[in-house]
């Protein structure tokens, strides 16, 4: 079965998600490497009944030498500045798999990595504040 977008003209909405993930590879002289990856995730629907038109995801990763730093800071480090260099990539990725499946073309605005990993840590100290 040929899906309907190919067809018609339908209204979709995109929900985009994104996740960050990093853990510690080895280390040398200069430093300990960590593995950085990114997730972003659109998906689809039809504005009209919200059914899943296109689901897209891809990741994308990379080594990164950190060294003299506090620990509390390595996790600030990969969610905001390893983050923005990986994001680039990783947009064009999806856009291209996007283009090459015949999807209705959309973008996918800067990430603001700084902001979000600001709401992060407010989340959880609210989150401990509410666990006492």
């Amino acid at each position: 079965m040929i899906p309907q977008i190919f067809f018609s003209r339908i209204e979709i909405t995109n929900d985009m998600n994104i996740g960050i993930n990093f853990s510690k590879v080895g280390e040398n002289e200069e430093g300990e490497m960590w593995n950085v990856i990114l997730t972003f995730k659109v998906v689809g629907k039809n504005k009209e009944d919200q059914e899943v038109v296109y689901d897209i995801e891809a990741s994308y990763g990379g080594i990164f030498q950190i060294g003299n730093y506090k620990e509390e800071d390595i996790g600030k480090i990969c969610r905001i500045h390893c983050a923005n260099m990986i994001f680039p990539y990783l947009r064009e990725e999806i856009i291209n798999k996007a283009i090459k499946s015949g999807v209705p073309q959309f973008t996918i605005k800067p990430i603001n990595f700084s902001h979000m990993y600001e709401q992060q840590v407010q989340q959880e100290q609210k989150s401990e504040q509410d666990n006492q």
